[in-house]
């Protein structure tokens, strides 16, 4: 019971990789349908997921952190999650402003972008350090160090923030959508 396509995932020159007709389509043919138990966001993640003790023990993480920390939780264990395919498939670099380098951001100088840009990458260190490495000392298992680097919780971040979509989703983050977000 996975995603449902009529479509292929294919690298396209110069514009990177996304979903291509496998077949003929229809005009109003369904091309992808993906089951709302695939979606990966926070709906219930305190209840539900299999870390629900480590959401329940994290006091005051906001949608965006716990989504970001899910999403890092999944990624960390690929053979144990039922995201763990599509995580392994997720870019590992991204052309996302909290992943350039200093270089890179020095170059954004005098731009409008450059304010919104350091805040942005400083409110998430700001939330990693407050969770990391206490999180892993507390949950050494789930949350080993070397799975729970700064530059693991930025990619979450990146992840979510260049494939996520707005959903109907019981949350007030966007969802991961498996094979969707090859959509482009």
């Amino acid at each position: 019971e996975g995603v449902s396509t009529s479509l292929v995932v294919r690298d396209f020159d110069g514009t990177g990789r996304g979903l291509a007709a496998a077949r003929s389509l229809s005009a109003g043919e369904v091309v992808i349908r993906t089951p709302f138990h695939l979606f990966l966001n926070t709906e219930d993640v305190e209840n539900t997921s299999r870390f629900a003790h480590i959401f329940r023990a994290v006091k005051g993480l906001d949608e965006q952190a716990k989504h970001i920390l899910t999403v890092m939780l999944e990624a960390a264990d690929p053979d144990q999650s039922p995201w763990g395919k599509y995580l392994v498939a997720c870019p590992r670099s991204f052309s996302n402003g909290l992943l350039l380098t200093e270089d890179e951001v020095a170059i954004l100088q005098g731009s409008p972008a450059l304010d919104y840009l350091v805040e942005r990458r400083e409110d998430l260190r700001h939330t990693y350090d407050a969770l990391f490495p206490k999180l892993s000392g507390a949950f050494p298992r789930e949350l080993p160090p070397e799975k729970c680097r700064w530059e693991d919780y930025s990619w979450a971040a990146a992840v979510i923030d260049t494939r996520s979509w707005a959903t109907e989703a019981g949350c007030d983050v966007a969802s991961l959508v498996p094979c969707c977000d090859m959509l482009n």
